[in-house]
């Protein structure tokens, strides 16, 4: 995890300095940073949000850019398939169960997974694993449903901005930012993250936010985009 932090934090202060230059920020360096943060969410999802659903949405997000993450193939293939089997995502658990066993990878599946990963796949067989229908929300660019983990809208083909504590995209009606560095948030979110203590360390800046600070927004502008600009 160390060695993707100090990667996080190079993008995002990479992406930070050219906002404050009126710089466009490169494609390139947006989907490098969304993928960052996707792989660092899902710990905020499992540990601070109990959310184990989203958790296994994001990891097959990080899971179908695996070869982003080369050293660690096989430990986050490994979460996928075990994350995907407890809450119900069949298709993706065998896929990533099935990509696990080729000989390049299967030795280096940690023991205690081992036969759980083996097991997905020599006791089911690939007709009937397919994953449930992820739940939805509307695109904020032009109100189309798509899946919440989803970042590009098939319909108005606007790339969404992603919310920093659940990697879901943002929507409308429940936008809001983390105070010190400016990027969007699920408005119910940071509440969630913030509830218990009455404060929380901001996933994309490690700043504190207060609970206090917390406001709903409206976008920065009609092209939604936020601090994601």
């Amino acid at each position: 995890m160390g060695e993707y932090r100090v990667a996080h934090k190079t993008l995002f202060d990479t992406f930070q300095t050219l906002q404050r230059h009126n710089v466009k920020v490169p494609s390139d360096l947006k989907r490098n940073l969304m993928l960052l943060h996707s792989y660092i969410v899902v710990r905020v999802l499992i540990k601070q949000l109990k959310d184990d659903e989203t958790a296994a949405w994001i990891l097959v997000r990080i899971a179908k850019n695996i070869t982003k993450f080369p050293r660690d193939l096989v430990p986050i293939l490994t979460s996928t398939v075990i994350k995907c089997q407890r809450v119900g995502l069949k298709g993706s658990m065998y896929e990533y169960a099935a990509m696990l066993i080729r000989p390049e990878h299967r030795n280096l599946i940690a023991t205690k997974y081992k036969k759980k990963v083996q097991n997905v796949v020599r006791l089911n067989g690939k007709l009937g694993m397919v994953d449930p229908t992820e739940p939805s929300s509307p695109c904020p660019f032009c109100n189309t449903l798509c899946p919440n983990t989803t970042l590009d809208c098939d319909n108005c083909k606007n790339t969404i901005p992603f919310c920093i504590v659940t990697g879901k995209h943002m929507v409308n009606n429940d936008w809001s930012c983390c105070p010190c560095c400016k990027f969007p948030a699920l408005h119910s979110a940071l509440e969630a993250l913030t509830e218990q203590a009455g404060h929380a360390m901001c996933p994309m800046c490690a700043a504190t936010i207060e609970a206090k600070m917390l406001a709903r927004s409206a976008p920065k502008s009609q092209s939604a985009e936020g601090g994601q600009q």
